[in-house]
């Protein structure tokens, strides 16, 4: 697939990305995760998209606000497509407890490339 190829299927994800979310399980992602395992914040957090051409790259930012998920510890994130339908993907990682004089703000960087 040429450059222009990559960069079309980045923008086909860029405009479907607009959803996140944060939860508690901790077990390793699986390709069959249909989503969180134990979601603890919102769904409707919506996400901030920065698009560079080369690589095809797409930036996320999502913020978890002090309003959510306070008293848990934060160990699985999730970027949800098609309004809040599907899963993108599912992260672990080590446990962040949450507090209510916290945001938390998460990046994830997905470069589409050619095998």
């Amino acid at each position: 697939m040429i450059n222009e190829g990559l960069r079309r299927v980045r923008d086909l994800v860029n405009t479907d990305l607009t959803n996140a979310q944060a939860g508690t399980d901790n077990t390793s992602p699986q390709q069959t995760d249909s989503g969180l395992l134990s979601p603890v914040t919102s769904t409707n957090n919506t996400t901030s998209n920065q698009v560079s051409n080369d690589p095809a790259t797409l930036t996320v930012t999502h913020t978890i606000l002090t309003t959510e998920g306070n008293g848990y510890d934060l160990s699985e994130w999730e970027l949800r497509i098609n309004g809040d339908s599907e899963s993108f993907n599912r992260t672990v990682t080590a446990a962040i407890p949450k507090v209510n004089t916290q945001e938390i703000t998460r990046i994830v960087t997905v470069e589409v490339t050619q095998n």
